[in-house]
């Protein structure tokens, strides 16, 4: 067993110097906290999604927005919002267990639109799962809005049933082709996360002093892709999602847009930032 003089000198060791000084590199770089703005998040999160109807029109004006054509019979725990809303208790249905509970139709589909372009790569499902009152989909399939479509399996369980796959840019999320487990039972999700990466937002540039930069460039994106740099941009880094600097580019002639396309040999998804010199 250890005395206290031996377990007091490996403290020491962890507290030189150098590895303070690469802890607080680590903690304060200003393009690591960049880099944690734009990370992976839940893309399809609004708890404040309002309802379609013709009394409201400023509906399908707010974004993450969910629509299904079924919700079971109109009622406000059933609503296609209710799959967006951030709650995951899955174990009952009704008031206090909001979930996305289509009646029973032959063909409901599911649909969150985002307002704009971003980049998926994985979507979890909940389904609600108030055995035995509930049984569930089986078999669905995912559609984006660059026509690309995806098949998936579900399985009778309440735990979530996560999906990963080669990144799509897409303004939406389509869930069709849902087939039931049991022909005219109750299914439903309770909800439905799709995870990924906002590519254009600003953020404030690792070398601008805290300030937002009027012409900075920050995008998510991936090998061969063209990146128009807007008049102004004098320079720019392309970084990997992890913080390493892959390549720069000076711009120069600032005074005109350019274009700056992006090696096709390039294995990951970068960050490109403008004006961050």
């Amino acid at each position: 067993m250890e005395n206290r003089t031996t377990i007091s000198k490996k403290r020491d060791r962890y507290r030189s110097p150098l590895l303070l000084a690469a802890i607080v590199f680590i903690v304060q770089s200003p393009f690591q906290r960049s880099i944690a703005q734009v990370a992976c998040k839940n893309l399809s999160v609004n708890p404040t999604d309002l309802i379609d109807s013709l009394w409201n029109l400023q509906a399908t004006k707010t974004y993450p927005h969910a629509q299904s054509n079924s919700e079971c019979r109109g009622e406000a725990w059933f609503r296609a919002r209710c799959a967006i809303n951030d709650t995951i208790k899955n174990t009952s249905h009704g008031q206090g267990y909001p979930s996305w509970g289509p009646d029973t139709v032959p063909v409901v589909w599911w649909k969150v639109s985002f307002g704009k372009n971003v980049l998926v790569d994985s979507i979890t499902i909940y389904i609600r799962a108030d055995f035995p009152h509930d049984d569930y989909f089986y078999k669905g399939r995912f559609n984006f809005s660059d026509g690309s479509t995806l098949p998936f399996t579900l399985d009778s369980t309440a735990r979530p049933q996560s999906f990963k796959f080669a990144a799509h840019t897409t303004s939406y999320v389509l869930i069709d082709s849902l087939i039931w487990h049991k022909v005219d039972s109750w299914c439903a999700f309770t909800q439905v996360q799709v995870f990924g990466y906002d590519q254009a937002s600003e953020v404030h540039s690792a070398a601008s002093t805290g300030r937002t930069l009027p012409q900075l460039v920050r995008t998510l994106a991936g090998p061969g892709m063209p990146i128009r740099i807007p008049k102004g941009v004098t320079a720019t880094a392309v970084y990997s999602i992890s913080g390493r600097k892959i390549m720069e580019y000076m711009n120069r002639m600032p005074d005109a847009a350019s274009l700056l396309r992006l090696p096709a040999t390039l294995s990951q998804r970068v960050i490109v930032i403008g004006n961050e010199k």
